[in-house]
């Protein structure tokens, strides 16, 4: 659905009156839409809706939507769930309103892992090379919030980073380029299996107008790529952009040197090497231009973030890690820096994951020591029982109890690593409340 024909319809629903519904909602009110027009529908008993709006709550807040001209979603609702079948086709969301209205230069980033990190590296060496650049997306306020800034004031380059969630939604939209960073299983239950998850990410590219920098893992799904348009480059591939020991090549030839990362672990080299990818490949910059400003880059909260060393031992935050995939990663970045992992926090929500690669890592690094939240750890324990691993596990709610535990086993000089492997919002509102609790108690029970 067109824009300008959004703005013209009778009546209006809002799926969801959270950060996106509030931004969507003001938006329609600065386009002229009357007020009388729009309907909210949400979940969440805390949500706070403005009187003067009409609104449909709790239990039924998917009941009636076949009575409105036009829905806008926020991402964190699945247009996969049976009551919305019918009303697919009337379903817009912030991120193709943002993209039908703006139609400048932009440059998506998406991945199941390193989207964020990726796009902070890729601002910071845009704006130091004089081009005037904003990030928005995952990052930061709603994009309709931004759109009239951006309207006012020409930008060189918008970075925009996209959930699966965001990209879902979009259609007949133009993209200067984008960056695909890996793809692995994950929010199985939000696009109801694998094969609608790997689709709704890797569509980005067909909406790519110049380059798609992607990496080799999705040479599994290069079906996906078949007869579109835009140049394919390749990082993390020997034959194209890669990294060996801080040197960066394209191919065999060496583009020179970044020895001085502010970001730590060795993918956070591969994600530099996507961005000096699209830096090289399509805006004719070289190494010796950006690596100064790849080099100052701080670490982003929640990734692979080292808290800190207490009582010798090393707190690590991964609380972003919400799937298998992820957290494998992570301990065999662990392998990778020689850091011995002396106690795992896992616990998550169970969304139907293979945890066979998770096991099988947890034995080959011999981790013993695991702090365990409710509710699917206990899949992972009949794995790892069946294949006679020894270890201890420590069941619990309570993350002061979990922290108290590690500081107790955990070697000196070993890590206690919090990457829990999947969504905890079984006992926890979000990642962001992992990690709070967790640095909280760390920095308490090392003083006693």
């Amino acid at each position: 659905m067109k824009v300008a024909t959004l703005l013209k319809k009778k009546k209006i629903a809002i799926l969801w009156f959270w950060m996106e519904g509030q931004s969507t909602l003001r938006y329609l009110l600065r386009s002229g839409v009357q007020k009388n027009a729009i309907t909210i529908h949400d979940q969440s008993k805390e949500s706070v809706i403005p009187e003067w709006v009409n609104s449909v709550l709790w239990d039924e807040y998917l009941d009636s939507l076949t009575e409105y001209d036009a829905i806008i979603k926020t991402p964190w609702i699945s247009p996969y769930l049976e009551k919305l079948q019918e009303v697919r086709d009337k379903m817009l969301s912030n991120t193709s309103i943002f993209l039908q209205l703006y139609q400048w230069k932009v440059i998506a980033v998406t991945g199941t892992k390193w989207k964020s990190t990726t796009s902070t590296i890729l601002e910071k060496v845009l704006l130091h090379a004089w081009k005037k650049t904003i990030l928005l997306g995952n990052i930061g306020k709603p994009s309709l919030d931004i759109l009239e800034e951006l309207q006012k004031e020409e930008y060189e380059y918008v970075i925009f980073e996209m959930s699966s969630f965001m990209i879902e939604s979009l259609d007949s939209v133009h993209l200067y380029a984008c960056i695909i960073t890996n793809i692995y299983a994950a929010h199985m239950d939000w696009h109801h299996g694998t094969e609608n998850y790997h689709r709704d990410k890797l569509k980005l590219a067909k909406f790519c107008e110049n380059i798609v920098v992607y990496h080799p893992t999705q040479l599994l799904f290069s079906s996906f790529f078949d007869g579109l348009d835009a140049n394919f480059v390749s990082f993390g591939n020997e034959k194209e952009y890669h990294e060996k020991g801080k040197k960066f090549f394209y191919d065999q030839r060496l583009l020179g040197v970044i020895d001085n990362m502010k970001l730590l672990w060795s993918h956070n080299r591969t994600n530099a090497c996507a961005v000096v990818a699209l830096c090289c490949a399509l805006l004719w910059l070289t190494l010796d231009n950006i690596k100064e400003w790849i080099e100052s880059v701080e670490p982003l909260t929640h990734r692979l973030r080292i808290i800190g060393n207490y009582k010798s031992i090393t707190f690590v935050d991964d609380a972003i890690s919400t799937t298998p995939d992820s957290t494998v990663q992570a301990l065999l970045t662990m392998k990778e820096e020689n850091w011995p992992v002396g106690c795992l926090f896992l616990g998550w929500l169970d969304h139907g994951f293979d945890f066979s690669l998770l096991v099988d890592t947890i034995i080959e690094l011999n981790i013993t020591q695991i702090v365990c939240f409710p509710d699917s750890w206990f899949v992972v324990k009949k794995m790892l029982d069946a294949k006679n691993h020894h270890y201890k596990a420590f069941v619990t709610v309570s993350m002061k109890d979990a922290v108290a535990y590690a500081y107790s086993v955990a070697p000196a000089w070993s890590v206690v690593l919090l990457s829990c492997a999947g969504p905890s919002m079984s006992v926890r509102e979000s990642y962001r409340q992992k990690w709070a609790l967790f640095i909280q108690y760390v920095k308490e029970l090392w003083k006693k």
